[in-house]
């Protein structure tokens, strides 16, 4: 997207995090998994913006299901995580987003890069600490290279 004003993460401010779904299914009753087994990760951004709120919504959603290591064959262990994390404009709401007309809007890829980092990034860590003492235990999200973020998040919408 072309949006020729300045974005400054500065003007952004993280004012809460909702963990809105966390489920970690086994369907087969195990009590462990075994050595080398892998985890596939599915995961998505959804983003809205209410220019009058100046308020910014990133909702993360995440779903991983354990494999055997050739990812052959599931455990029938699967995990999902739905994640909102709620920002306030403090200033320059109009860097955010481009009106295209028609109640229609177009985020400024770098406001959107800039809050799928965060999210993700801090959703690492809220789902490894939900995951542990359980099944998945070690199931921690991978550290994703920006281009493959910034891939995600243009794909999301």
């Amino acid at each position: 997207m072309e949006n020729h004003q300045v974005f400054n993460i500065s003007d952004i401010m993280l004012q809460d995090i909702v963990v809105t779904h966390a489920a970690i299914d086994n369907e087969k009753g195990l009590s462990s998994l075994p050595e080398g087994y892998s985890v596939s990760y599915t995961f998505g951004f959804e983003a809205s913006i209410s220019t009058d709120n100046k308020t910014l919504r990133v909702v993360f959603h995440c779903s991983a299901e354990a494999f055997t290591k050739d990812k052959k064959d599931s455990f029938g262990v699967k995990a999902t995580f739905a994640i909102i994390y709620n920002f306030l404009v403090l200033q320059n709401v109009e860097s955010m987003v481009r009106d295209l007309g028609d109640d229609q809007i177009e985020f400024n890829s770098d406001v959107l890069l800039s809050l799928a980092n965060i999210a993700y990034s801090t959703s690492r860590g809220i789902i490894f600490t939900r995951c542990q003492g359980t099944i998945l235990k070690k199931g921690i999200l991978p550290i994703l290279p920006t281009d493959q973020l910034r891939s995600l998040i243009l794909a999301s919408e």
